[in-house]
Parts: structure tokens; C-alpha cells; sequence
């Protein structure tokens, strides 16, 4: 899911004064009026890219923050760069060409301070003779050797940041030669395959693309966005039999010093699993992480020992160092990389359509675990973060291994219990919780069952006391009872007495969405699940029941919810149940989503207000 940008391109609210009827348009702050990709394999295996762009600049924004340089990555030590063109044509038509000084060859940022990665260059491109409808020109040509990318591939996004009004793709193979292609989004016909010296040529066109959403909580890029794969690799199993015949999956002996780390770690911890967050943690902690994309690198990587020595390494580099500390610990881990399931399920043995490395462990029990070496998470990977997504792990002593297709399983989380207000307005309760999948945080909990404290809202954490024999913490559910005693539990407020109802944190962060503007043109994007909570709460004598009764529910085709809080004598039976069913509302449907939302988050219905009689 989106988060929220900084970055407000989609369109920018320009004052066009209009003498005559004094009205203002709305302009895009700036527009492709074509981009051409060509991509050839060559007779000798090398491969040439070339990229067109003719762009015109409608605001100041544009012009001085987002449009007005042109960064260019390639690897020096087997690509060159040849700048075809560099021009603007100013309104008036006067051409300016692109000045030598103007051009500036960097270090890329995410190769800074690995010295390793210094043969990686970013082309800085300064466009100049830039103005309010100046149009820029820019082509380029990147030349490829032989060897240097496992396959001859691509991924094409044609939804940029601004509207494109004409994208043209072209990829030339000899005529020996085959390629896989596939659309996720169908917005232009597969094209049959046409000669031109020697080559098979095949060319896709689409016209009048809208520019990328900037919405918050808008879906997954590879769900949205159409994007072309092609790929002249036979299928993954002969691709990743090709990536992984190199030293970086076949030389994982560790150095005597990641050698001793480990054996610690098995030491001080007697459980596998304990074994296997701690070497996480090593990883994650103490080798610097560089964000370097693979394909920069033609997908060739450091051994373990280089990675170990240099501390620091790519995802890819550190998810094949912590695989082999944790089968170093005897614990079966594989490097695996991973795609979205769009793009995946093309069928186009592309290994640009994997975005991100994880590492598979197998436990003793044969149960799957998926781990990050960049990044902690306080669940396997597979409930929350690996979503809709594939994995495949790269094990090159087995070519029978096959990839991981994860789907969205749906958490079903429960809260019940009594609360006892006493006269002095100090709190007493009970509660029995349930949590599931992507809201069970078992690795924190595994860790430390302290953590379950911070699960509940509205109760001080320090109020909790936790019944550890009726507690069962496991991946899929965890199961546990709460007793509290909290002093001044209710807020005054002049003669009135506030009181939070107490939630799952869970439920509160997946309906959490800040303040919803009045109208929307992308999807909206929701978290599946199901939430309840039944209470009740004994009021001490000489207090009433101030907010009026509630009984409000709401069923929509995406889910329904139910408030129910009602007084039977001094007891307050409060219930609150929730259940998203559809995680992709149309933007159509956007009104009744907002309502709802805004219904379940009422204030009013989420406390209480007693007073003295």
C-alpha cells in the first residue's frame, strides 16, 4: 500500500488569468509529449538501450524541483553512455543546446562510502534555457557487453508522474532468437513480430496516459499501473540456475570472526527460533545496508566473506550473508527474491520484475519463515509484508526448488472482559485477547511477553498485569489473559467524567487514515479483517450514564461494522465489531467508504460520559 508523499506532482493548481471570463484552469505541471524506448540484442550478445524523451514544462515546480535535471545510472566497467541529443526550445522557438558544463558525471548517493561499488556512475543532466512552456529534448544511448545481464529483459512502466500523450516501446532481437512478453494491464495489443535487418522487431504503442496517482492509500504500483514485461530467458528455473552459478551463492564459507559471532549466538540461546531472530538482529544492526538496484550490478554479487569484511553490502548481498550464517547455526536458509504477483503471474522469466530479497528459513519443524536482513518485523513476513507477492529461493545445490506464492490471510481478532469503576473513579478489569496473522506481533512477543501490554489502547500500560500460564503465543494466533488496575482511570472535565473505550491497537491503526478529503479518483486501498470487542463495565453507585445509548450499524458491500453500547442497570455493555471483506474500493464508491470510515471513527462513539447524580 501507498504511504503518504511528499511529493504532490499528479497536478499542480496553476492561475491561467483569463481576462474575459476571469476563470482559472487546471494545468499538469508538466507533460510527455513522447517517450520511445528501444532495447536490442545484438549478433554478439552485447545490448544497446535507447531512451527519447520530448518534454514540455508548465510550472515553476516543474521547472525548478522536479523537470529540471536528468539522472542517467549505469556501471562503467561494462556499459557506456552516449548522449545522442540535449536540447530546449523555448517558446519563441529559439533552440538551446544542452553546454558541455552541463553535463556531470557523480557517484550515485546509495554507493557512497563503499568503495566497492565506485564503478557505478550517475550522468547528472542540467536542461537549461528552461521557461513556462519550454519543451526539452533529451536521447540518450546505454551500450551493454556481452555477459554482463543474465538475460535479455526488461520492465516497462508506462504511467509516469505526469501524463504521457504517446509511449512507444521497440525491442529488436536477432531472428535466431525468442522473447516472452506480457502486459499486466491490457493497454495495447501484443504485437506480431515484424523483420527489419536481420531482426525481429516488436513494437507496442500506447497513447494518452494519465499521470500517477499521488493519493494516499492507493494500491500496489504493479496493480495499477500497466507496465510491459519482456524476456528472452526460457523460464525462472533456467534464470535463477544462471544467477545462482556464481561465487556469491556457492562460496558461503564465513570468516573465522562471522564464525565466532554465530557460534555465541547458539550458545547464549537455547531455542532455534530465538537463534534465528538474534542472527537477524546481527545483521540487520551491524552490516551497512546499500540500496543499490541489482540490475546496476548485472546481478552479480559479493561472497559472504566480502560482505562480511567490507561491512556493508546490497539487500541481495546481506539476505546471502544472514542465509549463511543461519545454515553456518544449522538453521536451513535460502536467499529468495522477490516479485509482485502481477507481474509474476505474466510468465515472462524476467528478473526485473523482482523488486526486494528476504531469506527463507526452514525451521526444525518444517514450517516456512520469512525474514528480512534490511529491516526488523515483528511477524513472519508471509502474513503482512509479502502480501500478494512471490518468493523465490536461489539455492544452487537444488534445481528443484520452486517459488512461494503468498496470498492475504485475513486476521480474526477478539477482545472480551469486564471493567469495575470503583467511587474513587479507579479502574479494575479483566480482559481475554486473541490476535492473529499480520496483527500478531509474535516475534516481539516471542521475545518478550511484556509486549502484549502495548496491544491495547486505552488502558495504561503499567496498569497490566499478564496471566503467563493462560498465555499462548504462536505465529498463526496468540492467545492470552489481561488483569488491570489503574488509578484516575476518567479524565474531569468541570462535572463530567470521560472514559476511553478500550480497543485492540490493531483495529485502531488499520482504520486509522487521518483527515479524508471530499473527493478521490484512485482506488482506495483497506486492510482485511475482522475485530470485535465485548465489555462490560460496572459503574460505581452515585454516577449515571451521561452520552446517550448507541445501537448504529452499517453493512456495505466491503464490510460492516456494528456500535452497540447499551445501560442495564449500573452495567454498561459496550460492543464493537468490525469486518473489511474487500481490501480495493472503486473510486467510485469512494463517498460511501468515507462515510463509513468516518461513522467508525466517531469520537463520540469510542468513550464514555458519566457524572454525579
Amino acid at each position: 500500500m501507498k504511504k503518504p508523499s511528499c511529493l504532490l506532482l499528479y497536478t499542480l493548481l496553476v492561475s491561467m488569468g483569463n481576462a474575459l471570463f476571469g476563470q482559472t484552469e487546471v494545468v499538469d505541471a508538466a507533460v510527455y509529449h513522447k517517450i520511445e524506448e528501444t532495447f536490442i540484442l545484438n549478433d554478439d550478445g552485447s545490448q544497446s538501450y535507447r531512451y527519447y524523451k520530448k518534454l514540455q514544462i508548465n510550472t515553476f515546480d516543474a521547472m525548478n524541483r522536479f523537470f529540471g535535471e536528468t539522472f542517467i545510472l549505469y556501471n562503467s566497467d561494462f556499459q557506456t553512455l552516449t548522449i545522442n541529443k540535449s536540447v530546449t526550445t523555448m517558446v519563441d522557438g529559439k533552440i538551446v543546446e544542452t553546454p558541455p558544463n552541463a553535463f556531470n558525471e557523480v557517484l550515485p548517493s546509495f554507493a557512497a562510502k563503499a568503495p566497492a561499488y565506485n564503478r557505478l556512475k550517475e550522468m547528472v543532466i542540467t536542461h537549461t534555457g528552461l521557461e513556462l512552456g519550454a519543451i526539452v529534448e533529451l536521447d540518450y544511448t546505454i551500450t551493454t557487453k556481452s555477459g554482463f545481464f543474465p538475460a535479455f529483459d526488461h520492465k516497462v512502466v508506462f504511467t509516469q508522474e505526469v501524463p504521457v500523450r504517446d509511449y512507444t516501446v521497440t525491442v529488436k532481437i536477432p531472428k535466431d532468437k525468442q522473447i516472452g512478453h506480457g502486459l499486466n494491464i491490457a493497454v495495447a495489443s501484443e504485437p506480431a513480430p515484424t523483420e527489419e535487418d536481420g531482426k525481429n522487431v516488436y513494437v507496442w504503442n500506447v497513447k494518452n496516459i494519465a499521470a500517477s496517482s499521488k493519493e494516499n492509500f492507493t494500491p500496489d504500483a504493479a496493480d495499477i499501473m500497466p507496465t510491459l514485461v519482456f524476456s528472452a530467458a526460457r523460464d525462472f528455473r533456467s534464470l535463477f540456475e544462471k544467477i545462482a552459478n556464481q561465487p556469491a551463492f556457492q562460496s558461503t564459507e564465513l570468516p573465522a570472526s562471522a564464525q565466532k559471532i554465530v557460534n555465541e549466538v547458539v550458545k547464549d540461546n537455547r531455542l532455534e527460533i530465538m537463534q534465528v531472530f538474534k542472527i537477524q538482529d546481527y545483521v540487520v544492526d551491524n552490516i551497512n545496508a546499500l540500496n543499490i538496484p541489482d540490475y546496476l550490478l548485472g546481478y552479480t554479487f559479493a561472497t559472504p566473506q566480502q560482505v562480511w569484511e567490507r561491512n556493508y553490502g546490497t539487500y541481495a548481498e546481506k539476505a546471502i550473508l544472514m542465509a549463511s550464517m543461519l545454515n553456518y547455526a544449522g538453521v536451513k536458509a535460502f536467499p529468495a527474491v522477490i516479485a509482485p504477483k502481477a507481474y509474476y503471474e505474466i510468465s515472462v522469466a524476467s528478473p526485473a520484475v523482482f523488486e526486494d530479497w528476504v531469506v527463507k528459513i526452514l525451521l526444525a519443524d518444517g514450517s516456512p519463515f520469512y525474514l528480512s536482513p534490511v529491516k526488523r518485523t515483528d511477524i513472519n513476513m508471509k502474513y503482512k509484508y509479502l502480501s500478494n507477492s512471490v518468493a523465490w529461493p536461489v539455492d544452487p545445490a537444488n534445481k528443484e526448488m520452486r517459488s512461494d506464492m503468498f496470498r492475504t490471510v485475513s486476521p480474526d481478532n477478539k477482545m472480551t472482559g469486564f471493567m469495575t469503576l470503583d467511587k474513587d473513579l479507579n479502574l479494575m478489569g479483566h480482559f481475554e485477547l486473541r490476535l492473529e496473522a499480520a496483527t500478531n506481533p509474535y516475534i516481539e512477543l516471542e521475545k518478550e511477553m511484556e509486549h502484549l501490554k502495548k496491544l491495547i489502547s486505552g488502558i495504561p500500560e503499567n496498569s497490566f498485569i499478564i496471566d503467563k500460564k493462560k498465555t499462548k503465543i504462536s505465529e498463526p494466533r496468540t492467545e492470552s489473559t489481561l488483569d488491570f488496575n489503574c488509578e484516575n482511570a476518567l479524565k474531569q472535565r468541570g462535572d463530567y467524567y470521560f472514559l476511553e473505550i478500550p480497543e485492540i491497537r490493531s483495529t485502531v491503526q488499520a482504520m486509522e487514515f487521518g483527515p479524508l478529503p471530499a473527493k478521490r479518483n484512485a482506488p482506495f486501498v483497506l486492510t482485511a479483517f475482522k475485530s470485535t470487542i465485548n465489555i462490560k463495565l460496572i459503574m460505581p453507585d452515585g454516577y449515571v450514564l451521561v452520552a446517550p445509548e448507541v445501537k448504529k450499524e452499517s453493512r456495505k458491500s466491503f464490510g460492516f461494522y456494528k456500535i452497540h453500547i447499551e445501560l442495564e442497570g449500573s452495567t454498561v455493555n459496550i460492543s464493537r465489531q468490525i469486518e473489511i471483506t474487500e481490501q480495493v474500493i472503486n473510486a467510485m464508491h469512494y463517498d460511501v467508504l468515507r462515510t463509513f470510515i468516518t461513522e467508525w471513527n466517531d469520537a463520540g462513539y469510542r468513550e464514555l460520559i458519566l457524572k454525579k447524580k
